[in-house]
């Protein structure tokens, strides 16, 4: 998993026990709890950055561009419960903790009714030299910004 993360931080006891693995995907275990880290993300000026999962010995990898003017939120779902296997990569317009949270936290994100808004996520696939390629820029941006 790579994700050009300025802070981890685990949503609950599940997680927490296992933080120092939030970036690789284990085995999977019998009755696993899922994990959910929430990520304070790098990105460039214009604030635009991504998040990719990786599999090298398959040679492939997806990777999610999106921007966080539009999404500032990004949470990480993972669960390695044997029969849902499951990596979840998630930019949003709020967090895991719900609107009571927002609301107290003065950042909920409020629209008028029959608004609209248009967000852009973009998912690429990579292979072969992409792969290290998306490696080094997570690996940068994590530590320049």
């Amino acid at each position: 998993i790579l994700i050009p993360t300025r802070k981890v931080t685990p949503r609950d006891a599940a997680a927490a026990a296992n933080a120092a693995r939030w970036n690789r995907m284990e085995a999977p275990k019998d009755n696993e709890p899922e994990e959910v880290f929430l990520h304070e993300m790098a990105a460039d000026e214009e604030g635009n950055t991504f998040a990719a999962v990786i599999n090298r010995k398959l040679g492939i990898g997806l990777k999610v561009d999106y921007n966080m003017k539009e999404l500032p939120y990004f949470m990480q779902w993972k669960s390695i419960a044997s029969g849902d296997y499951v990596m979840g990569l998630e930019p949003a317009n709020s967090s895991v903790y719900g609107k009571p949270y927002h609301i107290e936290e003065n950042s909920l994100h409020e629209m008028e009714p029959l608004a609209a808004e248009r967000k852009k996520i973009v998912l690429t696939f990579l292979s072969g030299g992409e792969l290290d390629a998306v490696r080094r820029k997570a690996e940068e941006m994590s530590l320049t910004r």
